[in-house]
């Protein structure tokens, strides 16, 4: 191969010394070759090129640009895994690549001096501008470059850049254009098969029986790959498959039944704890009764005052006509007195809190309200009777409107989430409802009729409800479209 060479190429090296270097300089010539023939990918080829060279010529960095495919690329660069293509040496050495693309013959390492002197009609002054700039950007005191050939194209440069003053090995750099050639062919192949994958089987050794045999394999593999696409269209699009939608579940009473105090008082015993079933009319709780004695004593003290004032008046009425006019005062503040009695005596009956319906308490800690003042109509504690239990699924409000009276509900407890209970639809709350973790939600309820002795107020679950017939396809559009709706308020 030709090439362009400067007048300062080193110092001479002694004869012995040069035929003692040549067999370890041979073998890693040849190491190098079977090296790039046998690299198994472009990209393990690219390393090679960049760093594993170093191995005949001490370079400081070394970058490849290909031009392959009517493009020119800077796609390796010694001890870089990845290049950044927004740096600015990315830009300056593409720049440099496209100046080298039409140059075949290599030039040795040399100066901005040298390279600017290169008097050859080969040589453009377009390149010889491009190496004296990228000297001046990369700072370095010697570059290089060598034309990577194949059937008289350059498939790709290496460039070398070496920092130090000396001038570098002169034989090592001849023995690496030598086999230059080789790199060029490697990477035509190579850079042919990453694109053509399928091309690789051309070169095989094995029989044509077992291509034949691989043909085959092909076409089964293509068969069932279409058999495949026919089923998934099928299940995506033709076979129905139930639409469910279905949240959280939990058990809860039909109706609250609230046992209410029905006078002021503090609470001074409590006969029941929660959990504890009680009977219609048992007693709860009752209230201090020392103010509500107090008042009764007070009220029947001062109505016996006021009868005997009007006995007193009544028999002086013979002797004083004025004090049957007094008596009859008396008689009325009497009768005042009696009512204020007599509603004093009605309120003992509600010293006692009794229980609405039989049934099971389920306040928390309604032992601990002793001491705590109720007024009248405040709720004492909460009893629910275990044969009117319901079932209650918390909707999201994007899936409600397909849920109807009716429909039928399957329930998953979670102390036997194996088992399902098959219930059906029989409210559906008329507003939504903010659920923290959940968002806006809708209460579906179902009476739970059968249920067994274990269910109690509050187990956890999860409900499904069978809204309709449907295919995969719509449902799986549906919450797509959904999640993209909610992403577009953010553009």
């Amino acid at each position: 191969m030709d090439r362009i060479v400067f007048q300062d190429v080193g110092p001479q090296v002694p004869q012995k010394t040069v035929q003692a270097a040549q067999p370890v300089a041979h073998r890693a010539v040849f190491t190098l070759a079977k090296m790039a023939l046998e690299a198994g990918s472009l990209d393990s080829l690219y390393f090679l090129l960049v760093n594993d060279t170093r191995i005949l010529v001490e370079f400081d960095n070394c970058f490849l640009v290909t031009h392959m495919g009517g493009h020119t690329n800077f796609v390796a660069a010694t001890n870089q895994t990845s290049l950044n293509k927004k740096s600015e040496a990315y830009r300056e050495i593409t720049k440099l690549g496209r100046e080298l693309k039409s140059l075949t013959k290599p030039i040795a390492p040399g100066t901005e001096q040298d390279i600017l002197g290169i008097a050859d009609p080969d040589f453009p002054d377009s390149a010889r501008e491009a190496l004296g700039h990228y000297l001046h950007f990369s700072g370095c005191n010697r570059l290089c470059y060598i034309p990577l050939m194949h059937e008289g194209e350059a498939m790709g440069h290496l460039v070398m850049e070496f920092f130090s003053e000396g001038m570098p090995d002169r034989i090592a750099f001849e023995h690496l254009i030598a086999i230059s050639p080789v790199f060029g062919a490697a990477l035509a192949q190579r850079w042919v098969l990453h694109k053509r994958p399928e091309l690789a089987t051309m070169t095989s050794t094995k029989p044509l029986e077992q291509k034949g045999l691989m043909s085959s394999k092909k076409a089964r593999y293509a068969l069932a790959a279409a058999v495949a696409a026919i089923l998934l269209f099928l299940l995506l699009f033709v076979v129905p498959v139930t639409f469910s939608v279905g949240g959280e579940a939990d058990i809860i009473p039909r109706d609250k039944h609230l046992a209410f105090c029905k006078m002021e008082g503090l609470i001074e015993k409590v006969f029941v704890k929660e959990g504890q079933e009680v009977k219609e009319g048992q007693v709860l709780a009752s209230l201090d009764p020392k103010d509500l004695d107090y008042r009764i004593k007070n009220a029947q003290t001062q109505f016996d005052i006021n009868t005997e004032e009007m006995v007193i008046l009544r028999s002086s009425a013979e002797e004083d006509v004025s004090k049957l006019a007094e008596s009859r005062l008396a008689e009325l503040k009497r009768q005042s007195a009696w009512l204020e009695l007599s509603y004093y005596q009605w309120q003992k009956q509600f010293i006692e809190i009794k229980a609405p319906v039989d049934g099971v308490v389920v306040t928390k800690d309604v032992e601990s309200l002793i001491g705590k003042k109720f007024t009248p109509g405040e709720p004492f504690c909460e009893v629910v009777l275990p044969s009117e239990l319901w079932v209650q699924v918390e909707v999201p409000e994007d899936r409600v409107c397909y849920v109807k009276p009716g429909q039928d509900m399957w329930v998953y407890l979670n102390n036997e989430p194996l088992k399902g209970y098959k219930l059906k639809v029989a409210e559906i709350a008329p507003a939504s409802e903010a659920v923290e973790r959940l968002g806006n939600i809708y209460r579906v309820k179902a009476p739970f009729p059968d249920a067994e002795a274990f269910a109690k107020v509050g187990l956890k679950g999860v409900g499904k409800i069978e809204t309709r017939d449907a295919n995969l396809w719509f449902i799986i559009t549906t919450r797509i479209l959904k999640h993209w709706n909610k992403l577009m308020l953010y553009f």
